[in-house]
């Protein structure tokens, strides 16, 4: 796995933004507001914690789909 700007952690980042504006337009649907009108803190704050959560998940899957540990050591019997 690479640092910095490589192909993967772009593929990431993108997905995490998507992520977000989706988790954006998601709690604006459901509260029937505008962005402007429904910033209470309790609102961001599940907003942060749900895209947070979400990011973890994601980067946890994708890191373990791109693990270089071996599947399995061979035996010696």
């Amino acid at each position: 796995m690479e640092l910095g700007f490589s192909p993967y952690s772009e593929r990431v980042n993108g997905r995490i933004a998507i992520l977000g504006l989706s988790a954006l337009l998601l709690v604006e649907l459901a509260t029937g507001k505008s962005v402007i009108n429904y910033h209470t803190p309790a609102i961001v704050l599940i907003q942060v914690y749900f895209v947070t959560a979400a990011t973890a998940l994601y980067v946890k899957y994708e890191k373990e789909k791109v693990s270089i540990w071996p599947e399995s050591a061979p035996s010696k019997d």
